[in-house]
């Protein structure tokens, strides 16, 4: 029998590549997410925005590690071998 919890947490991590997928799309880029939210609720001096990170963009009020948090609550988790690979694309871009 599988708990309500841990049934959640198998949905869950079935959709985050598509969220990854459209979070990082060309309209993606301008929602807001719950990684940005919740990051907002951490430091209170970033990520304002409700809906999108327009404003948050325009303004330089988007926490500096926005997307590398975003990326570690959607990604797959790598192997211990493979991290340090995944911080440096992370933080060029690549």
């Amino acid at each position: 029998m599988v708990s309500g919890k841990q049934a959640s947490c198998k949905v869950d991590r079935a959709k985050t590549p598509l969220l990854h997928f459209i979070a990082r799309s060309p309209l993606g880029r301008w929602l807001n997410t719950s990684a940005y939210h919740n990051q907002h609720h951490r430091t209170y001096r970033y990520n304002y925005g409700l809906y999108t990170v327009i404003w948050d963009r325009l303004h330089g009020t988007l926490h500096p590690k926005a997307e590398a948090v975003f990326d570690r609550a959607t990604l797959p988790p790598q192997p211990a071998s493979q991290q340090g690979n995944i911080e440096g694309r992370i933080q060029t871009g690549r």
